[in-house]
């Protein structure tokens, strides 16, 4: 290695010798210039071990920070750190330290296959499969053997003799030939036999060899840095970079009481950077810093005829909202298009969201839809990504391979940063009847927020999710039901908190527990503008509600050009609960879009209608046991000979 280092130098001189003319150089200069080729070639290399120590997980992507206590001699040194992720973004690769200057840093990209354990395998197998064509080899120049001595006794089997005694030398002939010619068939039916488990044994093998799992080739970062030192020293030093094929989504475990709800905040932890995180500590962050952080400028819009402006498919106003279409909830499974197997850890967010799940080991997967749900995005670790309208509750993707290499080697110089100091915001520890939350400290910054975990965690590169509780809160809320029966016969818990926009609350699934039994999921949506924060329950059977139609108050008259027709509902609303109740309840009349249509509100029970939409609302406080009516009855007038659909 030294050898080939001093050839490169004593080349990479003689070539300066030619360049330049020698004559004119002072000796001096020259022997400087020698001095510091040799010295530069003879940079020792560190290989240097990093380990993994913390890591700030971002909405999408993670800054690593990771630790070596390397040694330098005096002057420049080499130092190589390997086996790291692929997918470090090299502009941020930073390392710092004492008593030292960073001269020149460059990335490289290496492939590794790990096949011992594969070679192993199959040399096992291979070798009972010649011992067995060994042993398939005996048997068959047995039935060979046996086949010859079957063809001389077939051979000699005409036998002769006259008077007693050749007659019985004769029988005794007879009996031997006989005896021989069974034992042969005996014997070649078994061997038969054992040739043929053999044979077998040796396909099975050869079966076991088709589905060994050949390894992959896995591609692994190096980073190399020329470091300046003044004298020898051991120095302990930090690597920053960030990486990608990473990131969280939230999710909620909400428990409703009373007149309140504890509040569980989840972290889904998706990590696929190749190398295991261990005994680290986390850091998980709503921002993301991958997005444009520059201000946007207007341009002049300019208008002209026969000019159409281009829109993508995919935009998200061009699409109509699931919810539009009756989808509150959409499954599917995401298959490798190229052989049609499943996909694993595949991200499945609702674009413009922070909603989001991953697919199980069978490549299933199911979110719950926020109301103004669009567009699906499919993500995934050397796939295409893929992006679906929802437009029905089951959606099955098949993703295609991107088959992007990796860039090869970048080449930087800088200085060592310092890092600044966080602000922190303290967190009340509140009493849980639960097992307690992990301790972590809530990091509040201008334009985003954070959790500190105070334990380390380890957290393996895996398509599968890692949930860390990162947060937990009990936070008063206001009770109400509310039902459109209309829509659905039946009462929705909901929970309205106030001031919630001091919980760092994000867009997530949540799983709901009412007297700690789990009740289905909903999804908490944080992106609209409100005082307070409304959270859907789910369901309470113990509300009864009916809506029927009562045709037999209803009236139907005719003049000359003129129609005049009723329609009469009842909502029965029963509370066979313990407690009283508050629900509100929702339900409308038609409104007319002609002067030729008139819509008369006949009854609607107290109802404040809303003259512009049909929207009949009602509050009402209903007593254990106590069953509330309430009449919508209404007329339409149209012209005679018209059609129009009433309910």
């Amino acid at each position: 290695m030294q050898a080939g280092k001093i050839f490169t130098g004593l080349f990479a001189f003689c070539t300066i010798l030619l360049t330049f003319n020698i004559a004119a150089m002072k000796k001096e200069y020259l022997l400087s210039m020698i001095v510091a080729l040799i010295i530069n070639v003879l940079a020792p290399v560190f290989a240097g071990d990093l380990k993994i120590t913390r890591a700030t997980v971002y909405l999408d992507g993670a800054e690593i920070r990771s630790q070596a206590q390397i040694t330098l001699t005096a002057g420049q040194n080499t130092v190589a750190f390997k086996g790291l992720s692929p997918y470090i973004d090299p502009a941020t690769v930073q390392i710092a330290g004492e008593n030292f200057r960073v001269l020149s840093f460059s990335r490289g990209i290496e492939t590794v296959k790990d096949d011992q354990a594969y070679q192993d395998s199959l040399g096992q197998l291979q070798q009972q499969i010649r011992a067995l064509e060994s042993q398939k080899r005996q048997l068959t120049t047995r039935i060979s053997i046996l086949n010859k001595e079957e063809q001389v006794l077939m051979a000699n089997q005409k036998l002769t003799g006259e008077g007693q005694q050749q007659a019985a030398d004769l029988r005794n002939k007879l009996e031997y030939f006989f005896s021989r010619i069974r034992e042969t068939e005996q014997a070649r039916l078994e061997v038969n036999e054992k040739l043929q488990q053999v044979q077998k044994d040796i396909d099975s093998l050869k079966e076991k060899i088709q589905k060994l799992v050949k390894p992959e080739e896995k591609t692994f970062s190096t980073l190399t840095f020329l470091l300046q030192a003044d004298r020898p020293m051991q120095v302990p030093v930090e690597v920053r970079y960030w990486v990608n094929n990473t990131g969280w989504f939230p999710s909620y475990d909400i428990f409703a009481s009373e007149n309140s709800l504890e509040l569980t905040y989840n972290a889904n932890i998706r990590q696929q950077t190749g190398n295991d995180w261990l005994a680290t500590q986390l850091t998980v962050s709503s921002a993301s810093p991958r997005k444009n952080q520059q201000v946007p400028g207007l341009f002049p819009y300019y208008l002209n005829f026969d000019v159409r402006p281009y829109r993508s498919t995919m935009a998200m106003d061009h699409l109509a909202k699931a919810s539009e279409m009756g989808i509150y909830a959409v499954s599917g499974r995401v298959v490798d298009a190229s052989d049609n197997f499943p996909l694993p850890g595949v991200s499945v967010v609702v674009q413009g969201t922070t909603i989001g799940t991953v697919t199980d080991m069978d490549g299933n997967y199911s979110l719950q839809l926020p109301s103004d749900a669009r567009v699906l995005v499919y993500n995934f670790i050397g796939m295409i990504p893929e992006e679906r309208a929802i437009d029905r509750s089951v959606i099955n993707v098949a993703l295609s391979p991107d088959f992007v290499a990796l860039e090869e080697i970048v080449v930087t110089g800088y200085g060592a940063t310092e890092s600044k100091d966080m602000r922190v915001r303290g967190m009340q520890e509140p009493a849980f009847s639960r097992p307690a939350a992990p301790p972590s400290v809530t990091l509040g910054y201008q334009t985003s927020f954070a959790w500190e975990l105070e334990t380390a965690y380890d957290i393996p590169s895996s398509p599968e999710p890692f949930l860390v509780e990162v947060n937990r809160q009990t936070v008063p809320a206001i009770m109400r039901y509310k039902a459109v029966p209309k829509v659905y016969e039946s009462a929705f818990l909901l929970a309205y908190v106030p001031d919630w926009e001091r919980l760092n609350l994000m867009d997530g699934q949540a799983n709901l527990y009412i007297d700690n039994q789990f009740m289905g999921r909903s999804v908490l949506e944080t992106r609209f503008m409100s005082d307070t924060l409304s959270l859907s329950l789910g369901r309470d059977e113990g509300i009864v509600i009916k809506r029927e139609r009562q045709r037999d108050y209803e009236q139907r008259r005719f003049w000359t050009n003129r129609v005049r027709e009723e329609r009469m509902f009842m909502i029965a609303v029963r509370n066979t609960r313990e407690t009283p109740i508050a629900i509100d309840i929702s339900d409308q009349i038609p409104v007319s879009q002609t002067s030729d249509i008139k819509v008369e509100a006949i009854e609607i029970s107290g109802a404040r209608l809303d003259k512009e939409t049909g929207r009949l609302d009602w509050k009402l406080d209903i007593a254990p046991g106590q069953t509330r009516e309430l009449i919508i009855h209404y007329s339409v007038e149209y012209p005679r000979g018209r059609q129009i659909n009433l309910e």
